[in-house]
């Protein structure tokens, strides 16, 4: 016997079922670095963890704290007008006039039932972090983009959908993402 393998909990890759490790090779996690860390690309290297879809079933949430969905997300945007324009004019988002005066500059903007909170500041450096607006066409989201002389990259399979990634004005990374539909 292995050492170690006689301890309560060891579980060995070799016997997590397929469906816990679920991993395509596709999207996020094509071109990453193996054993981890940060592709040149600078998206995180997956750490073989269990899909979502995985470590729910199964499962029932029995905690106190129970998410419902993401309300917002906020970004650092050196020029707000400009990234209001972007995520209005070129992501049709919605520009709220509810934002109180938070001594900073920004705009909040609604993206479908989730919120992009814009501040004020300089972006952090690009390591991969991002967040994703659901598209209800990722090819005609694309062809739009790339009318407008938008850089956007070619979608990929990820997952149970396919995604690609776009910048703001400020260099913030913007994942366009279409579930797969049933045929």
């Amino acid at each position: 016997m292995e050492p170690g393998r006689d301890r309560p909990g060891h579980q060995g890759v070799e016997e997590r079922r397929a469906e816990e490790v679920e991993h395509t090779g596709h999207g996020e996690d094509a071109g990453q670095a193996p054993g981890g860390g940060v592709t040149q690309a600078g998206h995180p290297q997956d750490a073989r963890a269990p899909t979502p879809r995985a470590r729910a079933v199964g499962t029932r949430q029995t905690r106190g704290v129970q998410p419902l969905a993401v309300h917002h997300v906020s970004v650092n945007v050196p020029d707000v007008p400009s990234a209001v324009t972007f995520y209005t004019e070129v992501l049709g988002g919605v520009l709220r006039d509810d934002r109180p005066d938070l001594g900073i500059g920004g705009a909040w903007i609604d993206l479908g039932a989730s919120q992009v909170h814009l501040l004020e500041a300089g972006p952090p450096p690009a390591l991969g972090q991002h967040f994703a607006v659901a598209v209800a066409d990722l090819d005609a989201a694309v062809t739009e983009l790339r009318q407008r002389g938008i850089p956007v990259g070619e979608p990929s399979p990820v997952g149970g959908g396919r995604q690609t990634f776009v910048s703001d004005p400020a260099g913030n990374t913007v994942e366009l993402y279409e579930q797969a539909t049933a045929r």
